[in-house]
């Protein structure tokens, strides 16, 4: 059973993978200006485009994206 979660987790992960332009999300470092908070996996998704850059407006549809 858990053989079967790891290889359906895999897979879904391998294909959702594939559809993101990789080179649109470059490290950045945070400008002074930017906002960061306590959380390293927002402020990694914000340093790497995924989340807005300057960490302002996040809202949860972007989230989920």
């Amino acid at each position: 059973m858990k053989i079967f979660f790891a290889s359906l987790i895999t897979l879904v992960v391998s294909v959702k993978c594939d559809t993101i332009d990789w080179s649109a999300h470059q490290w950045q470092a945070p400008s002074p200006t930017d906002s960061r908070g306590p959380c390293p996996g927002l402020n990694t998704l914000a340093n790497h485009g995924f989340l807005p850059r300057n960490g302002s407006n996040i809202i949860r549809e972007t989230v989920r994206r």
